[in-house]
This record gives C-alpha cells, structure tokens and sequence, in this order.
C-alpha cells in the first residue's frame, strides 16, 4: 500500500521538526499506518540522508540520557497520515519513502 504524511501547518514551528530533514509531503511503501510512519522517521531522520556519493550518513544520536531524538513523522498530533490509491501515483515497494519537497 502506499501512504502519504503531510505536516500539521499549526505545528510546524515546534522543535520536533528539528528530527527530520524534510516537512514537506512524503510518500511511503507500507503495510500498515504504524509502519508508514517508522519508514519515514528512520528516513528522514538527521544524518541519514542520502549522500552524494550514495552512502549514509550515521543515524540522530541520543541525548545525555541516550534517548533518540524523536521524529515528527511518528506523531499523529503533528502529522497526517493517510492511504491513497496505488492509481494516484507509481507503486511503491514496502520501505520505500520518497520525500516531495
């Protein structure tokens, strides 16, 4: 299944943003919305992006108490998730996540 995540525009100003490197539409390969939304935080998360060279760089490290950061992209209260339809765009494989911005 295919699912969109769109940011809450009343939200976007809050300091969670600060664990993802995208706020725009994303676009996930999912089972279900739970996995959805744990596909695109691992994704989106600080230094793992893509590099040029098309490596990764390492994951958000953890605070003083080792906890992750924690992504926006995992709480409904400030992302929308929804399913569309394999027909409004190309299919996309499980895991896969492609950001729109």
């Amino acid at each position: 299944m295919r699912y969109k995540l769109t940011a809450i525009p009343a939200h976007l100003d809050g300091p969670t943003w600060a664990n993802s490197t995208s706020r725009g539409p994303v676009y996930v390969g999912a089972k279900s919305e739970r996995e959805a939304r744990r596909y695109a935080a691992k994704e989106l998360a600080p230094g793992n992006a893509t590099k040029g060279n098309g490596t990764k760089g390492n994951a958000a490290k953890g605070n003083a108490k080792g906890e992750k950061p924690r992504s926006p992209w995992l709480d409904p209260a400030l992302t929308d998730c929804s399913e569309e339809s394999e027909i409004a765009g190309e299919p996309m494989l499980r895991g896969e996540v492609i950001a729109a911005d």
